[in-house]
């Protein structure tokens, strides 16, 4: 079949013609691939009855975010504070999700779990469009641009994603090309609208996206716009000039936009858990093992899922693109003279992305820590999405060249000697798969001996041999499709007439190669099996008054399930939680809970845990069948939960029983006698057995309290953001509240201000004179604030901005 063929363009769309194809519906077809092709994947997750898995997600994500919807609704306000998991904790501050995010809005009348699952779809379908796009400004053709939309849009750094549940990584990089889609525009057209709306998407990334992709992103686009203007500048300073102030107010949009968010989270920092460095080790956790990068070409190397035996603890996502894009990288170099600017850029990057993503496991990486704020982050394998992008743009590349070029029957002689070379290679390691298995088992024992406990590296070994044959069927696999995509290459100068079919049988193989692995991480269950109360949780919901539970190796001791139904945790999911709750539960040094820091009398009661959730236990003439280590966690639970404080359990069920813990402090009450210390002091005062916790107090401040007297303390009103109590002592007293102290909350008592001062190391303190008060407990952040009004400003000054620039194109062009 002829065609009109258009060299590629940097600046212009191809056109090419194909007499029995009508260009007027070809972009329509590519544009209903890409829409289609999320549908296919999610199609289960369409309908509300069901719930797309997602690891993290369901472990802590649904939780926060129907908290939100629910005291929108509920309580007719945004909260500002989470009462319900680590004794309390900001809201925004502490960077909950995606708060100022598109995605919360449509929580307001959607449900959470449906916005979850068709916000993954459209973010998917984004990631596609937007690099179709991009490619298109780019100057390749419609064909071109749809093969590397379907490359980067189905591949595992995106799709498997969902698996973990990280929502933020696939919004993040559904908005990487539509970010540089914006900045060539804006480059090619000098018009503030697309440098505007660079500084909006940017934002939305780090908002709703991820934050650690979004931060490595900025450096390296910083970097390239500044290498572009100093070599713009040589050549035309008049027009670098214009170009250096549009990217300024880029900047500076940005930050606005952004100060909603960051500027109250600067402002946690140093009463947060997270936001501190760790040390090296720390940061290149969950590094992409070099041995993994064999997974790029064959993806069940290394194991999916539960059959990973690699170098990290375990692995709930992948990097596996597909083998065309891998593949394509021969060809690239046969077409090396034809290297434009992108090309070579993308080239870099592509390299830069896999140093990156290999994180601890060279020396690059030493260099990268250096960098301001790397040093806070881990896992650096998240990286590998820059090498994804640009090695789908990379691939599209190559098919524009394969298609435009002149002198096919050289090219197609190199395919033939490619195609032996791989043939080869394939029946070398397929004769000799025997001989494979002992050399690379026997490697990767001797590596794993010093890397890891015995009892890991067992599991890891007995991984390794069941996954093998996984191994050799998918390097099966991947060459028979690897062949007949070569095939198809070979056929677009041999079968011209039937240019389209093999076009289509292309896309088609490029679909279903990823297909294969990322279905693995596709999961959806019914949404009433995920939102059904436990019987344990069916009795804590009947108890009445302001408590916490204490959950004691539970099922949801690590996650924040007892927050779906209202219920105030003593512990939670992993988040981003006050480090002086942290220290006091002896955990000072991770976002987990351990429960079992918490089996000490004083501390379980200074929490206001009221309830306690704990396993059954066997009886002592049956502890002799369980290993050592087990036998001393149940022992310390039945020294903990028999004693006379906690007898008898109010409720037992099939596997589980609940303990009153008669000990545990009221969450409001009237203290009389107060030692001022400091922390240290303060900490190995409250956990000696000695300290009355329920006549004493240890403070930071000065404070003049007689040291008898009587009071009371009722709730009036108890919200997320705001709590009243009726208060009656008939001395001054402290009035002590079990929620954790941090500056934003203020006091009002009958309506004056009055001081909220750190009270038990973590928790809140009200001197309150003798009478009876009304005293407004509520939470105001003056960062909040400031950087809301600075983001609306902002964010009118934008769009205010490109409706101008709008009427004046259309003005000019009168």
């Amino acid at each position: 079949m002829g065609k009109k063929k258009v060299k590629i363009n940097s600046n212009t769309e191809q056109i090419e013609i194909y007499p029995s194809f009508n260009p007027k519906y070809e972009e329509k077809l590519y544009l209903a691939i890409i829409f289609l092709i999320p549908l296919i994947y999610f199609f289960k997750a369409l309908s509300p009855s069901n719930i797309l898995f997602g690891s993290d997600w369901m472990t802590a994500g649904y939780a926060l975010r129907d908290f939100i919807h629910y005291s929108v609704t509920h309580y007719h306000q945004f909260p500002l504070w989470n009462p319900y998991v680590f004794g309390g904790m900001p809201v925004i501050d502490a960077f909950y999700g995606d708060l100022f995010y598109l995605t919360t809005l449509f929580r307001l009348f959607i449900p959470t779990h449906v916005v979850w699952s068709y916000s993954i779809i459209l973010h998917v379908m984004l990631a596609g469009f937007s690099t179709y796009y991009l490619l298109k400004e780019m100057g390749l053709s419609k064909k071109s641009s749809l093969i590397g939309a379907i490359i980067y849009m189905t591949g595992g750094s995106i799709i498997s994603q969902v698996y973990p549940g990280h929502d933020g990584k696939i919004y993040t990089s559904a908005y990487i090309p539509l970010m540089i889609l914006m900045t060539l525009k804006g480059i090619r057209t000098e018009r503030i609208t697309y440098f505007l709306l660079f500084s909006l998407f940017l934002a939305f990334s780090l908002l709703g996206g991820h934050p650690q992709i979004t931060y490595m992103f900025s450096l390296i686009y910083f970097v390239t716009v500044v290498v572009y203007l100093i070599n713009l500048f040589s050549k035309d300073k008049r027009k670098a000039t214009k170009q250096f102030i549009l990217f300024a107010i880029t900047a500076l949009i940005f930050g606005g936009l952004i100060a909603c968010q960051y500027l109250p989270v600067f402002s946690y920092i140093k009463y947060a858990v997270r936001g501190t460095e760790r040390g090296y080790a720390y940061s290149t956790s969950w590094s992409l093992p070099t041995s993994e990068l064999t997974s790029l070409i064959v993806p069940q190397f290394s194991g999916i899922l539960n059959n990973y035996w690699g170098e990290n603890f375990f692995k709930l996502d992948s990097q596996y693109l597909g083998i065309f894009p891998i593949f394509t990288l021969i060809p690239l170099f046969y077409y090396r003279k034809k290297w434009d600017k992108y090309v070579k850029y993308f080239f870099g990057i592509a390299i830069l992305g896999i140093l990156l993503a290999l994180g601890g496991h060279t020396p690059f990486y030493r260099l990268v820590y250096l960098i301001p704020g790397v040093a806070k982050f881990r896992a650096p394998s998240m990286f590998f999405i820059f090498a994804h992008f640009s090695l789908s743009i990379l691939a599209a590349y190559v098919l524009q060249y394969i298609i435009d070029d002149d002198n096919k029957g050289k090219f197609l002689n190199f395919l033939y000697k490619t195609l032996g070379a791989i043939t080869a290679i394939f029946l070398i390691v397929l004769i000799a798969q025997n001989g494979l298995y002992s050399s690379l088992y026997n490697h990767f024992k001797n590596v794993y001996s010093s890397l890891m406990p015995q009892q890991q590296l067992i599991q890891k070994l007995n991984n390794f041999k069941n996954n093998y044959p996984s191994f050799i069927s998918g390097m099966v696999f991947n060459f028979i499709i690897l062949a007949i995509m070569i095939g198809i290459l070979i056929g677009f100068e041999k079968w011209k007439k039937g240019f389209y079919y093999l076009f289509f049988a292309l896309v088609f193989l490029l679909f279903l190669d990823t297909y294969k692995i990322n279905k693995n991480y596709v999961s959806v269950e019914p949404f009433s099996q995920f939102n059904t109360k436990s019987s344990v949780t069916e009795y804590l919901i009947q108890q009445k008054g302001v408590f916490r539970v204490l959950p004691l190796f539970w099922q949801h001791s690590g996650d924040d399930y007892l927050m779906q139904y209202h219920l105030e945790s003593a512990g939670g999911a992993g988040s981003n939680q006050l480090k002086s709750y942290q220290k006091l539960i002896g955990a000072e040094h991770t976002v987990m809970f351990n429960p079992m820091n918490l089996m000490d009398n004083n501390i379980a009661a200074l929490i206001n845990a009221r309830y306690i959730i704990s396993p059954n236990l066997p009886p002592d003439d049956e502890l002799k069948r369980y290993p050592p280590q087990t036998r001393v966690l149940i022992n310390r639970l039945k020294l903990f939960t028999e004693k006379d404080s906690m007898k008898p359990r109010v409720a037992s069920f099939q596997r589980f029983s609940i303990f009153y813990n008669k000990r545990a402090l009221n969450r409001f009450s009237i203290i009389n006698k107060v030692i001022k210390a400091d922390d240290n002091t303060a900490l190995s005062l409250l956990k000696s057995p000695d300290f009355s916790l329920v006549d004493s107090a240890v403070v930071s401040s000065n404070i003049n309290i007689r040291n008898n007297g009587k009071g009371s303390v009722t709730v009036e009103k108890y919200t997320p953001n705001r709590i009243i109590l009726n208060v009656n002592t008939d001395s001054t007293a402290l009035l002590l509240a079990l929620n954790n102290y941090y500056p934003a909350w203020k006091a009002k008592i009958d309506g004056k201000k009055s001081e909220v001062i750190k009270a038990d190391f973590s928790f809140q303190g009200i001197v309150i004179p003798a009478g009876n008060h009304k005293v407004e407990l509520y939470f105001s952040s003056i960062y909040e604030k400031i950087g809301l009004w600075i983001s609306l400003l902002t964010l009118i000054f934008l769009f205010a901005t490109i409706i101008l620039d709008v009427f004046w194109i259309k003005f000019k062009r009168r």
